[in-house]
């Protein structure tokens, strides 16, 4: 406990790496970000282990990967007794180490695990900090319709009726009633947390010892709906001058098992182009009003006098498609839906302002978290299974593994818990239905996929891949300098070059390498 440092850890949900700070994207307004960013050493490879809300979160808050916590989509959760019941969560790690630990917004998803893990992850059962009726589901719910349907009357801008036919649940609403704007549950659970850091979490009068606190803020925006006051509408062009993904078709070679087609709009029903700029200035204005918290969350932490020895870690639990790809979601293996902003403020350490290019994962968070706060690794008797990238810190050259791996199930649509007539698989399946399994390989320079049978009934429902089978699909992309600059959103996987004769030893060499950290990436079961 010596020497401890404090922890704030800001999670945000659907956020791609296209942020002005770290990720050269200045057509984004996040000036919160960015100045946090010229503090920090931010990750320019950091991927998430599945592109969906639940799963993922239930992967970095537990430490494991998906085929550990079976959690492939919002059906199942890690503390089942089949799975985790008695593994040690992130917060629970800090928590059984002194931590005093609070939780405020959407971190866990829903239900997963049941009462977003309390007792177990927080000190607080059940407080004011948690996600209670004035915030949830108001800040969740999918409009229109959804928790934020606040009703056209207060609304300056909101997504065209023929848009709720043909892309739900792509909305939005530029808010122009204060009255509705104070119902916007974000702001609720941002001020119960800012309150927090000026009360009681506050330095101690004289240097007096304090308990370490573990504090961590979900932010839910840039989900959907884009319902956001008009004011960050106001901070970009008209719609006109939005651009569109320049890539907003399938990747030339792409076998079909990697489109996702279920919800919002496909490459098969695509969105209109004067609708798609609308939506991509929707979602700009979004993240614009996230960063404000942002803003909000740091000042107060400054105003607790404990800024100095507190880690700060800021990350999105998945990135999301705007149209590239003919995606307007997550829910596939692109890089574009796994890539994640992950910027960490740790002012004490050697190397702790600049850029990594190191390939990090988000279920690396965990060990990572603790390292750089100085506490224990967990002492648990199921490891966790992502590295550290707290070395970076100490060591600007540091490359730690080389790869990140992510994945995403498929399902025939019959029994998909969401369907689409116009393909055979389906995504968000409940397990048992799983047939098929995309894992994904990411390391320097390529990006490399596996489309493989999947057994979603082995296991007591936990599944199992099989290898000896034929597999769906195989993809390969360029990532090379030469295809494009890493942040260059559009410039990449456009073209699967896996059955090219001159790849054919890379896309061996991958496989192997591929199938191997699947198995020994795993070692919780």
């Amino acid at each position: 406990m010596k020497n401890a440092k404090n922890v704030l850890f800001i999670m945000v949900d659907d956020l791609r790496p296209e942020l002005s700070g770290g990720y050269d994207h200045s057509e984004v307004k996040t000036p919160n970000l960015d100045a946090f960013a010229k503090e920090s050493l931010v990750f320019e490879q950091a991927h998430c282990q599945i592109a969906v809300c639940g799963p993922s979160r239930s992967s970095f808050m537990s430490g494991r990967r998906p085929d550990s916590t079976t959690v492939y989509n919002f059906f199942r959760h890690f503390r089942q007794a089949d799975v985790g019941q008695n593994w040690t969560s992130l917060p629970q790690h800090f928590k059984n180490n002194g931590y005093l630990t609070l939780g405020s917004g959407k971190l866990y998803h829903p239900n997963q695990p049941p009462m977003y893990d309390s007792p177990l992850s927080w000190s607080e059962e059940n407080g004011d900090l948690f996600e209670n009726d004035d915030s949830w589901p108001d800040n969740y719910g999918h409009g229109p319709g959804g928790g934020e349907d606040l009703g056209k009357e207060n609304c300056g801008e909101v997504q065209p009726d023929e848009l709720n036919d043909l892309c739900s649940p792509i909305a939005w609403c530029a808010v122009n009633n204060t009255e509705a704007e104070n119902t916007l549950g974000e702001a609720i659970n941002v001020e119960v947390a800012t309150s927090r850091l000026r009360g009681e979490l506050k330095a101690a009068p004289d240097g007096e010892a304090q308990q370490p606190f573990f504090l961590a803020i979900g932010l839910h925006k840039p989900h959907l709906p884009w319902s956001v006051p008009e004011r960050f509408f106001d901070m970009y062009p008209e719609a006109e001058d939005i651009p569109l993904a320049a890539n907003k078709y399938p990747p030339e070679g792409m076998p079909d098992v990697a489109f996702n087609p279920t919800g919002n709009c496909t490459a098969d029903t695509p969105m209109p182009d004067e609708y798609a700029r609308k939506a991509r200035r929707a979602y700009m204005a979004a993240v614009s009003y996230m960063d404000s918290f942002v803003g909000s969350i740091l000042e107060a932490l400054e105003d607790s006098g404990r800024a100095s020895d507190t880690l700060v870690v800021f990350a999105s639990d998945h990135g999301w498609q705007l149209g590239e790809h003919g995606e307007w979601q997550k829910m596939t293996n692109f890089d574009l839906a796994t890539r994640v902003p992950l910027i960490v403020r740790a002012p004490w350490k050697e190397n702790a302002v600049g850029r990594s290019d190191a390939l990090v994962e988000l279920v690396g968070l965990f060990p990572s978290m603790a390292e750089l706060a100085g506490i224990p690794t967990v002492a648990d008797e199921h490891p966790l299974e992502g590295e550290s990238f707290a070395p970076a810190f100490d060591d600007s050259e540091w490359q730690g593994q080389g790869w990140a791996l992510s994945q995403y199930p498929r399902a025939p649509k019959t029994t998909a818990a969401k369907q689409n007539d116009d393909k055979s698989l389906s995504a968000d399946p409940v397990n048992d239905n799983i047939t098929v399994m995309g894992y994904s390989l990411r390391v320097e320079g390529w990006r490399y996929t596996e489309w493989a049978s999947f057994d979603g009934t082995a296991n007591g429902g936990k599944g199992k891949v099989d290898w000896t089978a034929p597999l769906y699909g195989v993809e390969l992309y360029d990532h090379s300098d030469a295809v494009g600059d890493i942040n260059d959103l559009d410039a990449h996987e456009n073209v699967n070059v896996a059955e090219s004769p001159e790849n054919k030893g890379i896309v061996a060499e991958l496989s192997k390498q591929l199938r191997e950290i699947v198995a020994d990436s795993v070692r919780s079961k």
